[in-house]
């Protein structure tokens, strides 16, 4: 199974999230800053991170370019989230973050784009 990074600064949205994952078999590692994720994709490996765009410690363009450096540099897969993903969905495509989930969406949703990613990786053996 895969290890996870959330980034989400609502707290029960991260719980839930959390809690989705990790019935789906996963490890997870939960955050709610910006500066967290950053953290913890530079000292622990993870196989994917899924990172709201607009949080309380980052402004959303911030967010989206650290978000694509990671992805880009470190070779992790990210899916962006945002009820708002109307308004910065061209800016996602410009810097390569293709995978996005409109907020609110199911667990089916979210567990179905993990495993469109990770492939074998996200599926219980």
């Amino acid at each position: 199974m895969a290890t996870i990074l959330i980034l989400e600064d609502d707290m029960k949205l991260l719980r839930l999230y959390t809690k989705a994952t990790e019935n789906a078999g996963h490890t997870v590692i939960s955050v709610s800053s910006l500066k967290g994720a950053l953290t913890a994709m530079n000292y622990r490996m993870v196989d994917l991170c899924i990172s709201d765009i607009r949080l309380d410690d980052a402004e959303p363009d911030v967010v989206l370019k650290r978000m694509a450096r990671a992805q880009k540099r470190q070779d992790i897969p990210v899916i962006m989230i945002s009820a708002h993903m109307d308004l910065y969905l061209n800016q996602c495509q410009q810097l390569g973050l293709e995978r996005n989930l409109q907020k609110p969406f199911s667990h089916h949703d979210l567990t179905a784009m993990i495993v469109e990613i990770l492939g074998d990786d996200a599926t219980e053996n």
